[in-house]
C-alpha cells in the first residue's frame, strides 16, 4: 500500500509505504515512521536517526508543530487545499536499514498552520 502526502498547495511531494518509509516521488527514500506510541503520534526520522517531524492520521508536522504535508480524507486543524493529480510512478527503491539511537524529542504543542519548511528537502537537511 502507498500513502501520497500533499503540501500546502495541494501538490504531490512524498509517499509512504505501508512498511513506514517516506520516499520523494523520485522514488528515493528520505527516512520512515517509527511504529506508533500509545497516543498514535509516530515520529518521522531520517536515515541518520534524526528526528524531522511527526505523524498522525493523515497528517505529517514539523519539530516546532506545524503542518507539512497531508493525505487524502484527513481532518486537519486548517483548510487544506485541494489534492492535485499524481503524475508520477510510484516504484520504490529499497531503504536502508533504521538502527534507533536515543530518545525521540517530545511532542510539540501542534498548530494550526504550515510549515516553512520544504519538503522532501527537510529530509536531506542536517536540521
Amino acid at each position: 500500500m502507498r500513502t501520497v502526502l500533499w503540501d500546502k498547495h495541494g501538490e504531490p511531494v512524498l509517499y509512504l509505504t505501508g512498511s513506514g518509509v517516506l520516499y520523494a516521488l523520485t522514488n528515493d527514500p528520505l527516512g520512515m515512521l517509527t511504529t506508533p506510541s500509545a497516543g498514535g503520534w509516530r515520529a518521522a526520522l531520517d536515515f541518520q536517526s534524526r528526528p524531522k517531524g511527526w505523524y498522525k492520521d493523515g497528517l505529517l508536522y514539523d519539530l516546532e508543530g506545524r503542518l507539512l504535508a497531508f493525505t487524502k480524507g484527513a481532518q486537519a486543524p486548517l483548510e487544506l487545499p485541494r489534492a492535485q493529480p499524481l503524475r508520477t510512478p510510484l516504484k520504490p527503491r529499497p531503504a536502508p536499514g533504521l538502527a534507533l539511537e536515543g530518545p525521540l524529542p517530545p511532542l510539540p504543542t501542534f498548530r494550526a498552520e504550515w510549515s516553512p519548511h520544504p519538503l522532501p528537502s527537510l529530509f536531506a537537511s542536517r536540521e
